[in-house]
């Protein structure tokens, strides 16, 4: 059964993925998707979930996702982050949540030094029943995929089972074999490998459908009293800090 929920992917100047992900999309939610491009201030308010594609934003100049985290379209996508509104990135979608701190830690060069491309086996880790299946077959591809966070946030992402997605052969050197995680919410996900490349029967495997409609399907659940207290209390702190910097300058 197709979702009724209505996507809105992000383009990004040098984002490659994302008509890989509209197709995705097409075959997991009745909604048509909408693709905006970064240059715009808004998101449509019927929104029910927002994904940011793999690519190489503005050609991973500095580092991968940092120009990014300062397009128009940064304000709008944290204000619905603050609303609850489900946000998926994948690949440098992730980078780019990293960098605008909607997730925590950084993605780093690959220990080799050179750009992966392969498909991984996955070990699916959620707290709850959603998923159908807990190993998944989908591709990598990146050069700056080695997810690394300070010692406290690694043990406070295992304790509150925000690590979501594992490798099974790390081919990155992330800690703790990080493939993907979420924010406290579980309305904030990113992963690096690229599930819109796993759908279609000519493809090694058909499996980032099912992992795409469960990261979709966290969009329909309500949020519990503690966890929308977590983004007003978050929204009030972002707020605080952004007044206190103005005042310091």
């Amino acid at each position: 059964m197709l979702l009724p929920l209505a996507c809105t992917v992000i383009r990004f100047p040098g984002s490659n993925r994302e008509h890989d992900l509209l197709a995705a999309l097409q075959r997991i939610t009745s909604l048509p998707p909408t693709l905006v491009d970064s240059s715009a201030t808004a998101i449509p308010h019927e929104t029910q979930a927002i994904l940011l594609p793999g690519g190489f934003a503005w050609g991973d100049y500095i580092r991968a996702g940092a120009l990014a985290a300062f397009e128009p379209i940064i304000p709008a996508l944290k204000q619905h982050a603050q609303q609850g509104t489900l946000i998926v990135g994948i690949c440098n979608g992730f980078q780019i949540l990293t960098e605008t701190n909607l997730l925590p830690g950084t993605l780093t060069k690959n220990t080799s030094g050179r750009f992966v491309c392969a498909w991984q086996n996955l070990q699916f880790q959620s707290p709850d029943d959603l998923a159908e299946q807990t190993t998944f077959r989908i591709p990598v591809a990146h050069s700056e995929g080695r997810y690394h966070a300070p010692p406290n946030i690694l043990r406070e992402l295992e304790e509150n089972d925000q690590i979501f997605l594992r490798y099974h052969d790390n081919p990155n050197g992330s800690a703790n074999d990080i493939a993907g995680i979420c924010d406290k919410t579980r309305r904030i996900f990113a992963l690096m490998p690229h599930p819109e490349n796993a759908i279609h029967p000519f493809h090694p495997s058909q499996d980032g459908l099912l992992l795409l409609r469960y990261l979709l399907e966290n969009a329909r659940r309500p949020l519990q009293a503690s966890q929308s207290e977590f983004i007003f209390f978050q929204h009030l702190l972002e707020n605080a800090m952004q007044k206190s910097a103005v005042r310091q300058a």
